[in-house]
């Protein structure tokens, strides 16, 4: 097992696959968006993160847009146009704004800055593993590489989006990468708990917003995405790792742990 924390979930690292030297080209940043106000959770994300190897100098915390800060959707948007710009239809005409819902407006603004930051990056074999704060993962850090890694020269292509988790309600199992069966070609369908992307992959997903800006939420791109036909440099978990023993509603997969799981839910959308 990749850590015996997690003895109770049904994953285990492939035993037998290529072996590789992690590309030293290639590098893995973590993004952890945080709530100002909820510092135990980063607090918690870190040093569970340092617990898989991840250096301590390649974890970053990304301050979330708070409700708490902004007496309506409206004034959050405009503090946004300091960081989104210019400011896309997803945001500026968003059902979250005439609802006055400030919290799941917060987490979409947090989320899309997020990517945007991604996808403008001048720095080549950069890659970004995004991670709610109140999940954590039991891929270790020499994994991630590893995953890249395998990916990158079996394949003959770079990947662009690797989704890290699953989604129980959309279940779209794909052929599995013969060599690495933790993973199946294209992705999986409405999840964001966590994921890797490259600044290629980051446009990809500003694409589809343009493309659906009618649609509230993160998870529902990634869905959007997965039905594509073009999966070029796509990757997720296989269904072989999925958790079927979760009760229903909650993240059917044994990669992720957290006290409340939903794969679409807001991360901001509780008045914490």
């Amino acid at each position: 097992m990749a850590n015996s924390r997690f003895h109770n979930y049904r994953y285990e690292w492939p035993q037998y696959i290529p072996k590789t030297h992690p590309l030293t080209r290639v590098r893995i940043h973590a993004l952890i968006p945080n709530l100002k106000h909820r510092p135990e959770r980063w607090t918690r994300c870190l040093k569970l993160l340092e617990e898989q190897g991840f250096p301590r100098s390649r974890i970053h915390r990304v301050d979330a847009f708070s409700w708490k800060d902004y007496p309506t959707a409206r004034d959050a948007v405009e503090h946004a146009r300091q960081f989104i710009c210019p400011m896309p239809r997803l945001i500026s005409e968003s059902r979250f704004i005439t609802r006055n819902d400030v919290s799941q407006l917060c987490w979409l603004l947090t989320w899309y800055s997020l990517i945007l930051r991604i996808s403008r990056t001048t720095t080549r074999n950069l890659y970004c593993f995004v991670l709610v704060d109140d999940c954590f993962t039991i891929f270790t850090y020499a994994q991630l590489h590893q995953i890249v890694d395998c990916v990158a020269r079996y394949e003959h292509q770079t990947p662009r989006i690797v989704q890290i988790s699953r989604n129980p309600r959309v279940q779209l199992h794909r052929k599995v990468v013969p060599y690495f069966d933790i993973l199946q070609y294209g992705l999986c369908g409405r999840t964001d708990a966590g994921y890797l992307l490259n600044r290629h992959g980051a446009r990809d997903v500003l694409q589809v917003c343009e493309l659906f800006p009618r649609e509230q939420i993160p998870a529902y791109f990634f869905e959007k995405l997965s039905y594509f036909p073009q999966q070029q440099g796509y990757f997720s978990l296989s269904a072989l790792y999925e958790n079927t023993r979760c009760a229903p509603g909650f993240g059917g997969m044994g990669i992720f742990e957290a006290r409340r799981e939903f794969q679409d839910r807001m991360a901001s959308s509780e008045n914490r």
